[in-house]
Formats: structure tokens, C-alpha cells, sequence
């Protein structure tokens, strides 16, 4: 069961996130159904606070900046 990805070798996307790591192989497939892989460009907002998502994004590669803009409009870095 390959994602077909280079990055993660021959193991499932799936497989090797934390949360997904007690799923057997038919709930892995499952939650493989229902997601869809997505490419974001640097500095790219794929979140802003305050929308309403119904979305869990696991990053396979790369890094995500998490932060809020304070009242003064300087940069608050939440988490990276």
C-alpha cells in the first residue's frame, strides 16, 4: 500500500503519522481514502484564525510557521 510519494519510501503516508500509528491496515486505507495530498508554495496561508475548517493537515515535508499578528502588527511566533 505505496502513497507513490519519494519522500517516505515504500510505507503508506498514513502509516507514519503519530496519530494514525494504532489504525490496522483496513482503517489506514480508509483514512488514505479521504485524504488528498497538497503542494503549498513558501509563505503560502493554508490557515487563518477565525475559519472554519473541517480539515487536518499533516505535513509530510517542509515546515509550517504558526502565528498571530499582534495589535502593533509585529509577528508572534506561536509554534514552527
Amino acid at each position: 500500500m505505496s502513497c507513490g510519494c519519494q519522500s517516505c519510501g515504500q510505507k503508506n503516508c498514513i502509516e507514519i503519522v503519530p496519530i494514525f500509528s494504532n489504525l490496522n491496515a483496513d482503517e489506514v486505507r480508509e483514512v488514505a481514502g479521504i485524504t488528498r495530498a497538497r503542494t503549498c508554495e513558501k509563505d503560502q496561508a493554508i490557515y487563518n484564525a477565525g475559519d472554519r475548517k473541517e480539515k487536518l493537515y499533516v505535513v509530510h515535508t517542509g515546515k509550517v510557521k504558526i502565528y498571530r499578528l499582534s495589535p502593533a502588527g509585529k509577528e508572534q511566533v506561536i509554534r514552527l
